[in-house]
């Protein structure tokens, strides 16, 4: 007879270590995300230097479909990955729309 109580035993303990991998998983797309922000940071600084428009709506769509393309070779759902592609993107105009002279 099994005396350890359930919520002590093994599929709890391998429960627990996938949602810590979950939340490392987490963690690294926020430094991912960060990291794209800041590229976008400086794409923006650069196209505004040059004069250039900072909405590029023909490349945000290329971008878009690469990642339904991609998505799609890794069995994700083409769809939601999409319209995580487009909230991404338009947290970079958020960052690249930001006056440069309040960026720290």
């Amino acid at each position: 007879m099994n005396t350890t109580p359930p919520h002590e035993g093994p599929s709890i303990r391998a429960l627990t270590h996938l949602r810590a991998r979950i939340e490392e998983a987490d963690r690294e797309l926020v430094e991912l995300l960060a990291r794209r922000c800041r590229l976008a940071e400086a794409i923006g600084a650069r196209k505004r230097e040059e004069g250039l428009p900072l909405a590029d709506p023909a490349r945000e769509a290329r971008v878009v479909r690469c990642a339904a393309v991609e998505a799609r070779s890794r069995g994700l759902d083409e769809e939601g990955v999409r319209q995580i592609l487009w909230s991404v993107i338009g947290l970079a105009r958020q960052v690249q729309d930001r006056n440069p002279e309040n960026t720290p």
